[in-house]
This record gives structure tokens, sequence and C-alpha cells, in this order.
């Protein structure tokens, strides 16, 4: 086992021979655990914070993105697809969900086509990503937040012009 040198007060060494009893070096061993122990903790919980900050960053970036993609998803659809009552319908579901409020996938094609029938997931598909092929992708909050947004801002620029 190696050796260190461990310098003290000459009143603590005049205590410790006289109260004898303990392996001081077993009680400094102690010590040393207990102190790198607490090290080692605060440095766990720095990376912790790291890696939680880190992970919302990443989160905001991924919502900003999925956002993004159902904007533009939504604007096309608008103007390429949608008919007129549709698109009517999407706009105005648009501003009722700016609350905040999570988005389910199929209510939202419920509200936008105009039905209370159960769509299959092809037909969801098919409207919110242009491509029945797409039907096994999640159609998250994020992008339907950014798919009603963006078939909402066509909507603004057309609407009274029809």
């Amino acid at each position: 086992m190696p050796n260190i040198n461990i310098y003290v007060s000459d009143e603590l060494k005049d205590r410790m021979d006289r109260a004898g009893g303990p392996k001081w070096s077993a009680v400094a061993q102690q010590a040393f655990e207990l102190e790198l122990a607490h090290i080692e903790a605060r440095k766990e919980t720095d990376m912790l914070s790291r890696t939680i900050e880190r992970l919302r960053a990443s989160k905001a970036e991924n919502a900003m993105i999925t956002e993004n993609d159902g904007r533009t998803s939504g604007r096309s659809w608008a103007a390429e697809v949608a008919e007129y009552a549709e698109l009517k319908r999407a706009a105005a579901f648009s501003a009722e969900t700016r609350s905040g409020s999570p988005l389910d996938a199929e209510y939202t094609y419920q509200k936008i086509c105009g039905t209370d029938e159960r769509p299959t997931t092809d037909e969801m598909a098919l409207l919110f990503y242009g491509d029945e092929d797409m039907a096994e992708f999640e159609l998250s909050d994020d992008f339907l937040t950014g798919f009603l947004k963006g078939a909402a801002e066509v909507w603004e620029e057309v609407a009274d012009k029809i």
C-alpha cells in the first residue's frame, strides 16, 4: 500500500497522541473515502445537469424541425390538394388549437374532413404527408400543429380572394 504524508498542526498532533486508540491511518482513509464520495457525487450531478440541458436543447430543436416539416406539408396540402370546405375547417381548427392543447391525429383528420368516421392510417398519411406509404410515421403533436399552421397560412392568403 502506498504511503502519503499528511501534515497536521502541532496542537492536533498532541491531541491525537493523548487520545491514543484508533489507527489514524484508517481514520484518514475513511475521511478520504467520504470526501471522494462527495466529490464524485457532485461530478455526477454536474454531468446529469449538463446531460439534461443538452437533451432539452435537442428536444426543442427536434420539435422545431418537426413543426416546420408539418408546416411545409400543411402548406403543400392546402395549395395543391385541399377542397374549399376542408381548408376552411383546417384554418378554423388551427385557430381553436392555438391554446397549446395536445392534438390527436384521428380527431384532427375528422375535424378537417368534416367526418365522424375513424380514418385509416393510410387515409391519415395521405392527408398529412401526401403519401399513403408514410402511414408508419408518427403524427406527433408538433407535426400536426405545424400542419394546421401551414394550412391556415394558405387560407389567410387566399380567403379574401375566393
